[in-house]
């Protein structure tokens, strides 16, 4: 089920990080639930214990809600990322400010994926 998931992240890792992308391995991975009447949102922030994250939406996504990528301080600069569907990874640096907003009755489950260089292990 995850071979063409996990075949897909490969590929964008290598063209975020060039060649040495092959000397990134995961440090930490996390499934994150967002479900009514629980948690609904991870505000803004900046992955800085990864060299670069990897996140997949494991329901079908919904558009306007969930992972958001933010160039400015005010929420009006969001800009929410389209997954396509359920399976597709999104991959970013660790200098990305981005969150998770969750809205409506959606309950949404990701898996998180952190990177770091071997040579930083």
């Amino acid at each position: 089920v995850l071979e063409r998931p996990l075949r897909e992240l490969l590929d964008k890792i290598m063209e975020l990080q060039g060649e040495s992308s092959q000397e990134l391995w995961p440090v930490q991975s996390w499934i994150r639930r967002y479900a009514p009447g629980e948690r609904r949102e991870h505000p803004v922030h900046y992955d800085h214990k990864s060299m670069v994250t990897a996140v997949c939406s494991l329901t079908p996504p919904r558009h306007g809600s969930g992972l958001y990528v933010q160039k400015g301080p005010h929420v009006s600069s969001r800009e929410w990322v389209d997954f396509g569907s359920a399976g597709t990874f999104a991959v970013h640096g660790w200098d990305l400010a981005h969150g998770v907003d969750v809205r409506g009755d959606e309950e949404r489950f990701s898996l998180i994926l952190f990177l770091k260089p071997m040579a930083d292990i």
